[in-house]
């Protein structure tokens, strides 16, 4: 059984070469999917002052798109915020799109060990989590984003970490792990929008797991209930903070009334020309 066990090592060190065999390459690639080349657009005019964290600038976007103005509305400001700095640290080469993704792909690896172990409460070995690194990174769609610059990997950060606290939030029963779910639920949402609102049925599906797994020693419904409300309290943080800072509300509307209300209302579909 030990010796079985021994394999475990060599499986978790072959899935990171793997995940890097894909992935290192890129750092010596030129070009990036038109999105990814536009996020980091914005986050190099961020890093040279030309915008700030609630004025991203992307010149020409009007054009592209038919809006009557240079600031990028189209997401949240936070990635390029992000990414700006890796900008002013690593200079202005093609590669540092590729960096910034493969800081964020190694915060994901780390993430979801972490979370493995917390999960487990450490009776396997971290090596045991390959199988969940593996089936997380050859998904199609994961395996493209991470070397596009693509806003859906900062955002996955932020949401995976939101759901960790919330994990932690029940097993630990501490209100101040609801909070921090909550206020890394914020981030997501200063990420991309809308999407990062899903962290918030975390305590829920995880309430409802316990109570069907063990229905007579389940979780109280009401513990879970405040916890969720602590997640909206820690998410009020960031509101607030959004609300006072200078320019913040002014960007927040225009972002809803330029990407997300036309978005819901099919108004940014592009119709098929092929």
């Amino acid at each position: 059984m030990e010796k079985a066990n021994n394999i475990h090592p060599y499986f978790f060190y072959t899935v990171l070469a793997f995940i890097g065999l894909f992935f290192l390459p890129r750092l010596a690639d030129f070009g990036l999917f038109m999105d990814g080349s536009i996020y980091g657009t914005v986050a190099h005019n961020m890093a040279i002052g030309d915008g700030h964290f609630w004025q991203p600038m992307f010149h020409n976007y009007h054009a592209l798109v038919g809006v009557n103005s240079e600031i990028f509305y189209e997401h949240p400001p936070l990635m390029f915020w992000m990414e700006s700095w890796f900008f002013k640290i690593f200079g202005e080469g093609f590669y540092v799109e590729n960096i910034y993704g493969g800081v964020i792909l190694v915060l994901h690896i780390m993430t979801i060990t972490f979370f493995f172990s917390d999960i487990t409460q450490n009776k396997y070995s971290v090596f045991y989590v390959w199988p969940s690194l593996f089936l997380w990174y050859v998904v199609p769609t994961i395996l493209w984003s991470t070397s596009q610059n693509m806003i859906d990997n900062t955002l996955s950060i932020w949401t995976l970490l939101s759901v960790w606290a919330s994990y932690r939030a029940i097993r630990k029963d501490h209100f101040l792990w609801a909070v921090l779910a909550g206020l890394l639920m914020g981030l997501a949402v200063l990420t991309k929008g809308p999407l990062g609102f899903f962290p918030l049925t975390a305590i829920a599906l995880l309430w409802l797991a316990n109570f069907w797994t063990k229905p007579t020693g389940s979780y109280s419904f009401y513990r879970a209930f405040f916890k969720s409300l602590a997640v909206l309290a820690g998410f009020g943080i960031v509101v607030l903070n959004v609300y006072i800072s200078s320019g913040g509300k002014t960007f927040i509307l225009n972002y809803v009334n330029q990407q997300v209300i036309p978005s819901v209302s099919g108004q940014k579909e592009i119709e098929n020309t092929l």
